[in-house]
């Protein structure tokens, strides 16, 4: 009998984050703020379409928004190693992924899917408007600062990562 194991939070957060990375922006390089929007935006449309999330993380309500602290660290980690590279612009840190992803695999197609739809339709907007977006939804503005952000509040939206139509 084969088992297989279940992938650890940490390696779907770093899935997220690298096919984020990756497919986040046209340019091949993601603002630090908008990759982390977009890693919100997907876990929490996940837990709007399917009751749980993708990375099982605990977001709290952060000045820019919503973030788990383990994706600080994680980032932290991986620039340190130089698996991601950050080029200062003149108004953010731009950050690409700068070995080939190895965590993408442990994201199920159903994760993909998601992160594609959300990828797709925010990667050609400007940082603010993803911003905005997150600020404007109940997840972030119904909590206080550093508060945990609880999963259930995105069921009161409208729709989990774009604007209602």
């Amino acid at each position: 009998m084969i088992t297989v194991e279940k992938p650890t939070s940490e390696q779907k957060l770093r899935g997220v984050l690298e096919y984020c990375l990756l497919h986040g922006s046209s340019l091949g390089k993601v603002p630090k703020t908008k990759l982390f929007k977009l890693i919100y935006l997907a876990d929490f449309s996940k837990y709007y379409f399917e009751g749980k999330s993708i990375t099982d993380e605990v977001y709290k309500n952060r000045p820019h928004g919503p973030v788990p602290d383990a994706l600080f660290a994680l980032v932290d980690e991986m620039t340190e190693s130089g698996d991601i590279l950050v080029e200062c612009g003149k108004m953010a840190n731009f950050h690409r992924l700068a070995v080939e992803p190895t965590a993408v695999k442990y994201l199920t197609k159903n994760d993909i899917k998601i992160l594609k739809d959300v990828c797709d339709y925010w990667k050609d907007k400007p940082t603010e408007k993803v911003e905005e977006f997150s600020h404007n939804q109940r997840p972030w503005f119904l909590t206080e600062p550093n508060e945990v952000i609880p999963y259930e509040l995105i069921l009161q939206e409208t729709h989990p990562y774009k604007p209602a139509e």
